[in-house]
């Protein structure tokens, strides 16, 4: 983490951080192994080249959705942290060492459902308390029972135990677009009421049920950890009004989850600013 913020104060006295300004292209970041493990907000590929432009990173797209020498890729679509299956984020996290990353960028937890994220004798009653009582889980193959919470935490402890001299960065999930009024389609008929979203405040209370929450104990864990944690929530400006201006079509279930070039462009700069940030406050 050291070395990275010392690059990054050498980068600040070099140019403005303000979103019409791109960084320059010979920073003093330049050739930096950057890892972005998740699911298919990372296994786009559409946000990691902005960094690699600005920042001077080496990152490599096979890696990232293919693997390379016979290890896992760090991003692959529809996935969930929970280890209930191999090719889950938890277990193919084990195979970042092999990459030899500077900087690990952890953007995952959007599809584990919220009933998923903690264990049923947690008596925790706080974001931080029910983080500080759920066990990181350390096994090395898939286990069903293991809540969300147990497999991020082993997560971030086999990546520091695993990568020592890397930064390892928390990365906090937006809002989606909710289409109002919109009647499910397909298979998603039969598992939604119609409209599934009658009025923005059905859309409000979805995401204060199913989204808000994980990006809290995400960020919980960061500060267990003493970890940064990089709010896209709060930071990229987008919100369940505007939603539409950054995100693709809606899909049958009457939501979108993936950004379009707009919104993975601001995901990208989200980031920058925040290593910025980070530098100066040094």
């Amino acid at each position: 983490m050291k070395h990275l913020a010392l690059a990054l104060l050498c980068l600040l006295s070099l140019t403005s951080c303000s979103e019409s300004e791109d960084a320059p292209q010979q920073p003093a970041t330049k050739g930096k192994k950057l890892l972005t493990i998740g699911d298919s907000l990372t296994a786009c590929c559409e946000w990691q080249p902005w960094l690699v432009e600005w920042f001077g990173f080496t990152w490599s797209q096979s890696e990232t959705i293919n693997g390379l020498d016979g290890h896992a890729p760090m991003a692959v679509g529809g996935t969930w942290v929970k280890p209930n299956y191999t090719n889950s984020i938890y277990i193919r996290s084990l195979d970042a060492k092999y990459y030899d990353p500077d900087i690990i960028f952890l953007y995952v937890a959007s599809n584990d459902p919220i009933d998923y994220w903690v264990s049923e004798t947690n008596t925790g009653t706080t974001y931080d308390e029910i983080v500080a009582a759920e066990p990181a889980y350390h096994g090395l193959t898939t286990d069903r029972s293991v809540s969300t919470l147990s497999a991020y935490k082993g997560i971030v402890e086999h990546l520091r135990e695993d990568c020592p001299d890397a930064s390892l960065y928390l990365i906090g999930i937006m809002p989606l677009r909710c289409e109002i009024g919109m009647n499910p389609t397909g298979e998603f008929a039969a598992m939604y009421p119609s409209p599934r979203f009658p009025d923005m405040e059905a859309v409000k209370e979805f995401e204060a049920n199913e989204r808000w929450p994980k990006h809290e104990f995400v960020r919980a864990i960061a500060k267990r950890y003493g970890l940064p944690f990089i709010s896209l929530w709060e930071m990229s400006g987008i919100t369940d009004e505007n939603a539409a201006e950054y995100y693709g079509d809606v899909a049958g279930d009457c939501t979108q989850v993936h950004p379009n070039d707009k919104g993975n462009r601001r995901v990208a700069e989200c980031i920058r600013d925040f290593l910025l940030g980070e530098a100066q406050a040094q």
